[in-house]
């Protein structure tokens, strides 16, 4: 269910249009079940045709699709959506300015 939440955020946030969508469906591969696949999807295609398309945000979604392509739940990909590096690598979180290091202050 987070995952659905997750979605709809990155849907509404970057104003989608088809890579984003795609993108977002990607994302929805690694469901554990067929019928949580569907909902996810459902709900993708709600929200993107709800969001306000332009060309930047389908650029970057474009781009993300390289690296965020899994094939079901026991995909590799699928278990780095639970890592940092994998929710950048799939839209799910931004990468901090600072590329993630800090001054440990």
């Amino acid at each position: 269910m987070r995952w659905l939440l997750f979605l709809s955020f990155v849907l509404f946030s970057t104003a989608c249009t088809e890579p984003c969508l795609q993108l977002a469906y990607n994302v929805c591969q690694c469901q554990s079940t067929s019928y949580l696949v569907s909902v996810c999807k459902t709900n993708a295609q709600s929200a993107e045709s709800r969001a306000q398309p332009n060309s930047a945000s389908q650029e970057l979604c474009q781009q993300l699709l390289v690296g965020c392509n899994p094939n079901g739940p026991s995909d590799p990909i699928c278990a780095e959506l639970t890592t940092d590096t994998g929710k950048e690598a799939c839209g799910l979180a931004r990468v901090p300015p600072d590329g993630g290091i800090g001054d440990g202050g």
